[in-house]
C-alpha cells in the first residue's frame, strides 16, 4: 500500500492511498468465501451456488462491499500508524477502481492542531485582598431598610429622586399614535423609568400637570422612537415618600435573624462569599488570558464553526429573552457575529489546551465525581438520576460532566501553580 500525505493547512490533511492489486484480489477472495456460505440463489441450496453464478448475480454488491471495506480499513490504518488525530469524518474523493488495477482514493480530513505546550505553571496572577469592610456591611443594611420601606403621603412638597409617584401620562411621538398610561407607579429615581420622565418628575407636586419635551437618542432601543421628537403630558396623582424601618432587632427578625448582630454577621458572610466567587472568576480569567497569549495556533475550522453556531444560538436566545426585537437582532447580527467568531476561536483553542494539560498531568474525572455531579443536577431539576440519564443522548450527559470536571481541575491547577502578586 502506497501512502502520501499532503498538508493543506494548519489542520487539514489530504491523504492519497493506493492499495495494491494483490490486496484487492485477496479482499475479493475473502468476500466470495464469506458471502458464498450464506448466499441464497434460486435453484441451489443455501451456500451451495457456484462461484461463477455468484459473481454474475452479485458482482456490484461485491465491488461496493470490498471498496468500502478497503477504504475504511486502510484509512484508519493510516490514521493509527501516522498517529493522526482526526476531529471529523473524512471526505472521500477521487476513488479509482477498475478490474485488474489497484484501488486508489483520496481522503480529506481535519486533524488536531499542532502546538507545543509551553510553560503553564507560574503564570502571573494579580490578586486584590477580598476582605469585607464595615462600610460595605452598613451599605447592605441600608439597602435592606430601603427595600422594607413603607411609602406614605408626601403631602404638597416637590418630588425628589427618593420618592415614589403614581402618574397618568400621555406620550406623543411625531408620526405615531399617542400612548397613554393610567395610575402608573414609578420610583422617581429608579432604573425602570425613562430618563426624560425621571428628570421631569423631580420638582413636581401631587396634583400638578406638566408637559415634558424631548428628542429621543438615535440609538434608542425602541426603534420607532429613535431620533424623533416626543412630548409627555404628565399628571402626578399621588406623591409618596419612603419611611425606613429602624435599624434594630425587629428589622433583623423580619429578615429571618434573631438579632441585629446576627444579621450583620450573616450579611458579612454573604458579601464575603460573593467576593470570593468574584476573585475566583478573576483568577481563572487571568490565567486563561495568559495561557492563550502563550499559545497562538490555528484551530480546525469545522470545530470552530460548530462552536460559533452554538454561541450564536445562545446569544440570539438571550437577546430575545431580554426584549430585543428580531429586527434589531438582524441589524446588529454582522457585528455580533464578528465578536462571536473571535470568541469561538478562543474557546476552541482553550479546549485543546485544557485537554493537552490534562493528558500531561494525568488529570481525569473519577466515577464517584461524575455520580456526585449527576446527583446535584438531578436535585436542582427535581428529578432522579435515572430520569436524567434517559434525557441524555447516548451517554452525552455523562461525557459533558466528565469534560466539566476535567476542566475545573485544570483551572484549579493553573491557579494553584500561578505566581500570585498581591
Amino acid at each position: 500500500m502506497n501512502i502520501s500525505i499532503k498538508n493543506e493547512g494548519p489542520c487539514r490533511r489530504r491523504i492519497r492511498v493506493e492499495i495494491s492489486l494483490e490486496e484487492v484480489s485477496a479482499r475479493f477472495e475473502r468476500f466470495w468465501g464469506e458471502f458464498g456460505k450464506k448466499a441464497r440463489v434460486p435453484g441451489f441450496r443455501v451456500g451451495k451456488a457456484p462461484r461463477a453464478v455468484l459473481e454474475k448475480q452479485f458482482q456490484e454488491r461485491a465491488r461496493q462491499d470490498v471498496v468500502e471495506d478497503l477504504i475504511a480499513t486502510s484509512y484508519w490504518g493510516v490514521v493509527r500508524d501516522k498517529k493522526m488525530r482526526p476531529v471529523q469524518h473524512p471526505s472521500i474523493s477521487d476513488v479509482k477502481f477498475a478490474d485488474g488495477k489497484p484501488l486508489v482514493y483520496e481522503a480529506q480530513v481535519e486533524v488536531w492542531p499542532e502546538f507545543r505546550l509551553s510553560d503553564y505553571k507560574g503564570l502571573p496572577l494579580k490578586r486584590r485582598p477580598a476582605e469585607v469592610s464595615d462600610e460595605e456591611v452598613n451599605q447592605a443594611l441600608e439597602g435592606l431598610r430601603k427595600r422594607n420601606a413603607q411609602y406614605v403621603d408626601a403631602g404638597a412638597r416637590p418630588l425628589t429622586l427618593a420618592d415614589f409617584a403614581v402618574i397618568d401620562y400621555r406620550c406623543t411621538v411625531e408620526g405615531q399614535e399617542p400612548e397613554e398610561r393610567k395610575n402608573f407607579g414609578v420610583e422617581v429615581g429608579g432604573e425602570r423609568i425613562l430618563p426624560v420622565l425621571r428628570t421631569g418628575l423631580v420638582g413636581m407636586s401631587s396634583g400638578e400637570t406638566k408637559k415634558i419635551e424631548t428628542t429621543f437618542p438615535a440609538d434608542h432601543e425602541r426603534k420607532s422612537w429613535a431620533g424623533k421628537k416626543g412630548v409627555f403630558e404628565v399628571t402626578v396623582k399621588e406623591a409618596k415618600e419612603p419611611r425606613l424601618p429602624a435599624l434594630d432587632d425587629e428589622l433583623a427578625k423580619d429578615a429571618g435573624c434573631d438579632s441585629l448582630e446576627t444579621l450583620r454577621a450573616k450579611i458579612r458572610e454573604g458579601i464575603q462569599r460573593r467576593k470570593d466567587e468574584i476573585q475566583k472568576e478573576s483568577d481563572r480569567a487571568q490565567v486563561i488570558d495568559v495561557l492563550l497569549s502563550k499559545h497562538l495556533f490555528e484551530v480546525p475550522e469545522s470545530v470552530r464553526g460548530h462552536q460559533e453556531e452554538h454561541l450564536w444560538e445562545a446569544t440570539e436566545n438571550r437577546l430575545m429573552m431580554s426584549g430585543w426585537p428580531k429586527e434589531r437582532i438582524e441589524e446588529e447580527k454582522p457585528k455580533l457575529k464578528e465578536k462571536i467568531r473571535e470568541e469561538s476561536v478562543r474557546q476552541v483553542r482553550l479546549a485543546y489546551l485544557i485537554e493537552a494539560i490534562a493528558q500531561k498531568e494525568g488529570i481525569a474525572a473519577k466515577e464517584e465525581e461524575i455520580t456526585s455531579w449527576l446527583g446535584e443536577i438531578a436535585r436542582e431539576a427535581r428529578t432522579s438520576v435515572e430520569a436524567l440519564k434517559k434525557r441524555g443522548q447516548n451517554g452525552r450527559l455523562e461525557e459533558d460532566i466528565r469534560d466539566r470536571i476535567v476542566r475545573e481541575k485544570v483551572f484549579q491547577l493553573l491557579v494553584e501553580q500561578a505566581a500570585v502578586e498581591v
